[in-house]
């Protein structure tokens, strides 16, 4: 067997049924925990809404314009997977502005470390 034949069966037989495999655990995770995912997702962004509104009434943002969903990559690189909420207005649009706001998404990328350990 030549090196691309082998490298093919490789991908074939064992890469692709694994990838397979975990897609298919995370779809199985997502379906069963969907509406508790849905309840924390939504009770942050409920938090996020009123301090929005809040910082709208002190003059402090005005109608806002963009909402930012961000992976932070230094929590990736350390191994906690967070996504940072942030609202931005017409005027500070494009501005570094950190929040408090965070979304731990370990559940999702747990399925990714298992295939890595596999």
């Amino acid at each position: 067997m030549h090196d691309m034949e082998g490298w093919q069966h490789f991908l074939e037989e064992d890469v692709i049924p694994q990838r397979n495999a975990q897609i298919r655990a995370l779809h199985h995770y997502y379906v069963k925990n969907k509406a508790w995912i849905a309840a924390e997702f939504t009770a942050l962004f409920d938090r996020f809404c009123q301090a929005v509104l809040a910082r709208q009434q002190e003059g402090l943002l005005q109608k806002c314009a963009y909402i930012h969903i961000s992976l932070l990559r230094t929590s990736l690189s350390e191994g906690h997977p967070v996504y940072m909420l942030e609202a931005s207005d017409r005027e500070t649009d494009g501005k570094v502005g950190l929040t408090s706001f965070r979304y731990e998404a370990g559940w999702i990328y747990g399925f990714a470390e298992a295939w890595d350990q596999g």
